[in-house]
């Protein structure tokens, strides 16, 4: 099997180059090996998901990556928990998509695809073979293997990595068609769609990460500023910037850089994680040579977006300026967040980047897009959208919100809703995607505003005893020693009451589970969440048999970070079905009006028809009567002579 998946890699690879080449000269010969290409990366792949589905420990990287005891789902989930296995996934994914681009596109865009993707996918798989390739095996086959990481084994594990690499991947979509010219309009419905489909997985990507981040480890926040998120974070706001672009038909070039961003943030966001630059906690290892090939490509597919003309200026779009608007901001903040991402890379043993430097530019840049939101709801700024502000800065005031962060995500939001209210009384139906986007960025930020209310402490109670923080009550009942989830694991299980008042709110169970045979201690959180408050307890240290060390924290209204996600994935998604059936549409419209067009001829025709039967009818009955004038004059004659 090994030499069979490195041939498929080897021929993946020459079928790239042979695809980037007959992009040049001959697109069928570009179609032939794209069909190559993609073939020969996906073979490898599933070989090396059968044999971590089955357990073949002669590999090496299944003994790494794979254990016995675990199910088949989480043993799979090992191709994209490990360096070399994520790449190789990843590569064949690309590889799908520029295939599908060289066959289902037209012309110029597959040419374009052919090249440039191709080039991609050849660098890609040259990495694999070169610095990550899996399928190296044992001298003698291991026993039981080592597996991921605890905190790895996960429900999470199966359903977060694979929607965040659908939502990388699918950024290469809009750099291929990009780069090819000119932007017409098809080219811009294409654009539309595949921004929208990456809008949405790339936003259910990150909001699951984050999601298993904030419930699993007890960070109390749903975002940890690690680099590698970051990264991830600036994509997904330059695809934002792109979609609001997009529909300007003026500056292509702009427009065109924009499109290409996403998938060259990606890029470099992938060196980030393979290079191990900054101590992210996802990077896989420090090989330096990965980042350095993935750097590279970054930097050629940023040249090859920058050397594309700019398209002839069109008619200005009625809302130009909201949109552009909403572009810079987006851009802006994209900017922020890379220059947090790569500050360490110049500056090496300097400390991460955090929060607090992406709070202070973040913060007003989203509180100003929430404005811009507002005006776009209700179709023009009004007297009666800013009334918004108002309401919402007294209920946010009257629910205890103390930071100005706050108090001005909450004007916006009332301005938002408001102008909402007013756009469907004025425009009625329509514009679903940009509604329930826009909707779903106000939510989102309001549970962002509600997380910086949260109260925090850490503090050791013994049994019996409690503590009152965030208006809520809690007392230690006690510690006792159970067995840990996992087959060899052991747990430390301690039981915290939370009362409102007298009544009880819940009770919880933080945990430390110990893993004897890999070494490693990890903290189970408790959660207690409701739309209007979370309750997050983390057991921190228990070496008495009553007394504990704990954090905990209550914090406000962070459900609606997710309900905001959600309600923007869906949005981008509706963005990428409506772009998508457009032209099914327009070509049923345009049939029944041809339709319409034929049936008003024939009537037409029937009509003149008609005139012309009663015409010659009328011609028939005059010369009738001429004619019976004839031969009555002509008998009065006879009967006078």
């Amino acid at each position: 099997m090994t030499g069979l998946a490195v041939g498929c890699l080897w021929a993946s690879g020459t079928a790239a180059l042979a695809a980037a080449a007959g992009g040049v000269r001959s697109l069928r010969l570009a179609r032939v090996a794209a069909v190559v290409m993609w073939v020969g990366a996906a073979l490898p792949t599933i070989m090396l998901g059968q044999a971590l589905w089955t357990l073949d420990l002669s590999l090496t990287y299944v003994a790494d990556h794979a254990r016995s005891g675990l199910s088949g789902p989480f043993r799979l989930a090992g191709l994209w928990g490990g360096a070399s296995g994520s790449l190789l996934l990843f590569t064949s994914m690309v590889a799908a998509a520029v295939a599908v681009m060289i066959w289902a596109r037209p012309a110029a865009t597959a040419r374009s695809a052919s090249v440039w993707g191709s080039l991609s996918v050849a660098v890609l798989t040259g990495a694999v073979l070169a610095t990550a390739n899996p399928f190296g095996r044992l001298a003698i086959p291991a026993i039981a293997g080592a597996g991921l990481q605890p905190i790895l084994e996960h429900p999470a594990m199966l359903y977060h990595p694979p929607l965040l690499y659908l939502g990388q991947v699918s950024t290469i979509v809009p750099f291929l068609v990009a780069v090819a010219a000119p932007l017409d309009r098809g080219r811009r419905r294409a654009l539309r769609c595949w921004l929208g489909l990456s809008l949405g997985l790339l936003t259910m990507g990150l909001a699951t990460g984050s999601n298993w981040a904030y419930v699993e480890l007890g960070w109390g926040g749903f975002w940890g500023w690690d680099p590698v998120e970051n990264g991830i974070l600036a994509a997904w706001l330059t695809t934002v910037a792109a979609m609001h672009a997009v529909g300007q038909p003026s500056h292509g070039r702009a427009i065109r850089m924009l499109c290409a961003l996403p998938w060259i943030l990606v890029l470099v966001s992938g060196a980030v994680t393979r290079g191990g630059v900054g101590g992210s906690v996802h990077a896989f290892a420090d090989d330096a040579r990965v980042s350095w090939i993935l750097a590279a490509l970054a930097v050629a597919s940023a040249a090859a977006a920058a050397s594309v003309r700019g398209d002839r200026r069109e008619q200005q779009h009625a809302h130009r300026w909201l949109r552009i608007t909403c572009t810079s901001l987006a851009t802006a903040a994209a900017a922020a967040v890379v220059v947090g991402v790569l500050y360490p890379i110049p500056a090496p043993g300097e400390p991460l980047v955090t929060g607090p430097y992406y709070a202070r530019l973040l913060a007003p840049l989203a509180v100003v897009g929430l404005g811009a939101c507002a005006v776009a709801l209700g179709g023009r700024a009004t007297v009666w959208s800013a009334s918004g502000v108002p309401a919402g800065v007294v209920v946010a005031a009257a629910a205890g919100a103390r930071s100005a962060f706050a108090l001005c995500v909450a004007a916006g939001a009332g301005a938002v809703l408001v102008s909402l209210i007013e756009g469907l009384r004025r425009h009625g139906r329509g514009c679903w995607p940009m509604r329930v986007g826009h909707v779903g960025f106000a939510v989102l930020l309001i549970g962002v505003a509600g997380s910086t209310q949260a109260d925090r402490a850490t503090f050791g109670l013994d049994a019996g005893q409690e503590v009152e923080v965030g208006g809520r009550t809690f007392r230690h009942v006690g510690v006792e020693v159970a067995e840990g989830p996992a087959p060899g694991s052991s747990a430390v299980v301690a039981t915290v009451e939370v009362r409102d008042g007298d009544a009880l709110v819940a009770e919880l169970q933080p945990s430390l589970v110990a893993f004897g045979d890999r070494g490693v201690l990890l903290a189970e959180t408790a959660l207690h969440s409701l739309p209007a408050r979370d309750i997050q307890v983390v057991l921190r240290n228990a070496t008495d048999p009553n007394l504990a060390l704990y954090t905990v924290s209550v914090a406000p209204l962070v459900m609606w970070v997710w309900w905001g996600s959600v309600l923007v994935a869906g949005a981008g998604l509706m963005v990428a079905f409506d772009a998508a059936t457009g032209r099914a549409r327009r070509a049923r419209s345009l049939a029944r009006a041809q339709h319409s067009d034929s049936q008003r001829g024939v009537s037409r025709i029937f009509r003149r028809s008609g005139s012309i039967v009663a015409q010659n009818h009328r011609k028939l009955r005059e010369r009738g009567r001429r004619g019976d004038l004839w031969h009555r004059r002509t008998g009065l004659l006879k009967d006078l002579g």
